[in-house]
């Protein structure tokens, strides 16, 4: 399950609990989008990309596939967007347990890692709408 679909349910749960006493709470349509990523034109076929609207608190994240696509499941808004590189077990030795850690990759520069540094932005207006991203060093 996303992680937009688990916001969504904990939302619609305290929604619930709090009952819906006339209030006019603004319903939230998850809407399906899509696109590539791509390093200088090259697909980038590990990793994921992740879309958060700090206004709101959504957040969603899809695994990169063939040809770098994604297909993502959201909300309409103004996105900050990440890539980053698939997590990976590094063995530390038969007498300490396994860590994980970012799989090293030349194709998702460090900038694109966080919201923090991230210049990749996405505004969503409707379903199976196309966002691609083209990667620079």
């Amino acid at each position: 399950m996303s992680s937009l679909l688990k916001t969504l349910g904990c939302c619609l749960g305290v929604i619930t609990f709090l009952g819906c006493g006339g209030s006019s709470e603004p319903v939230v349509e998850v809407i399906t989008i899509n696109g590539k990523v791509t390093f200088e034109g090259a697909p980038v076929t590990e990793g994921s990309v992740q879309f958060e609207d700090s206004s709101t608190g959504i957040s969603s994240s899809a695994e990169l596939g063939a040809e770098g696509a994604y297909t993502l499941e959201t909300a309409t808004g103004d996105y900050k967007v990440t890539v980053t590189p698939p997590w990976i077990e590094i063995d530390l030795g038969p007498d300490s347990p396994p860590e994980e850690d970012y799989k090293e990759v030349d194709n998702i520069p460090q900038k694109y890692r966080q919201t923090n540094s991230t210049d990749l932005t996405a505004k969503v207006t409707e379903a199976g709408q196309t966002i691609d991203f083209d990667l620079k060093p």
